[in-house]
């Protein structure tokens, strides 16, 4: 991480970023889990639209939690946690290394359960 604060380390992620690209499979499986992942993301924002609405859900993320409470919009959060997804899909198309997928992975499958989990308290599971 510190390696960014110089251009040499810039200039060698950058390049390992581009060799990791050019593999097909890298490629097809960023995109695949970054489907899997804005998808997921959708799921958990309606699921927890679900949950709050119910009375019975509160959101546990404690940053979509401040922007829940800070934003003047009342839907602001929706924007702000899509832009947070967008900008993660993003970061791994362009770095679509082995170890950050599988990484990416993980969060996706916790994304989902954090969606199951809302639709169980809004009462729909």
């Amino acid at each position: 991480m510190l390696s960014l604060l110089s251009e040499s380390g810039r200039q060698r992620l950058s390049a390992f970023a581009t060799k990791e690209r050019l593999k097909p499979a890298h490629r097809i499986t960023a995109l695949a889990l970054v489907f899997l992942y804005n998808m997921t993301g959708f799921a958990d924002i309606l699921s927890t639209q679900i949950a709050l609405a119910s009375g019975n859900g509160i959101e546990a993320n404690p940053v979509i939690r401040t922007a829940m409470e800070s934003l003047t919009w009342s839907n602001g959060w929706i924007i702000f946690k899509l832009t947070l997804q967008l900008l993660v899909s993003a970061m791994v198309i362009w770095f679509p290394h082995r170890f950050v997928m599988a990484l990416f992975a993980f969060v996706v499958v916790v994304t989902g359960a954090a969606a199951v989990q809302n639709l169980s308290i809004g009462g729909l599971l």
